[in-house]
């Protein structure tokens, strides 16, 4: 008898138990990652439409400033070299000449500021005009 029983345990499908919890931290941990890239994901997104949006305020700011003639003339030096001494020189302040006049020396290096500072503002015009040499207390561009 026993080799029939041994026929009949032999015969008998396998079965097998399935246990759905078994991957279910696996499943969750993946899941997890997921929602965390899509977070990351969005937050992506909203950045750069943030920074296109800074971009065309930047570039409409840029256009508004080239459009305008004003921002040319920022800094701009005159080459005429005007000089006040009629006003300054016997004047009650009591300026020294170097503040009313200019020497050769300094009108040469304005005509080089000028020069640098026009070739600037063509080879950047996103950027802000250099100033290089404002006007003093008696109106005559000085160097800086």
């Amino acid at each position: 008898m026993p080799p029939k029983e041994e026929k009949k345990k032999k015969l008998q499908p396998f079965v097998s138990t399935i246990d759905p919890s078994r991957h279910a931290e696996a499943l969750k941990e993946i899941e997890m990652r997921h929602a965390e890239d899509a977070r990351l994901a969005e937050l992506a997104a909203e950045e750069a439409l943030e920074e296109e949006c800074e971009e065309k305020e930047d570039e409409e700011y840029f256009e508004e400033l080239l459009g305008n003639e004003d921002s040319t003339i920022v800094g701009r030096i005159d080459l005429a070299f005007p000089e006040t001494t009629d006003e300054f020189a016997n004047s009650e302040l009591c300026y020294p000449p170097s503040y009313y006049t200019l020497s050769p020396k300094e009108r040469l290096l304005l005509l080089y500021a000028e020069n640098f500072r026009h070739q600037y503002i063509i080879n950047n015009p996103n950027r802000r005009p250099l100033v290089l040499a404002l006007p003093n207390e008696c109106k005559v561009q000085v160097r800086f």
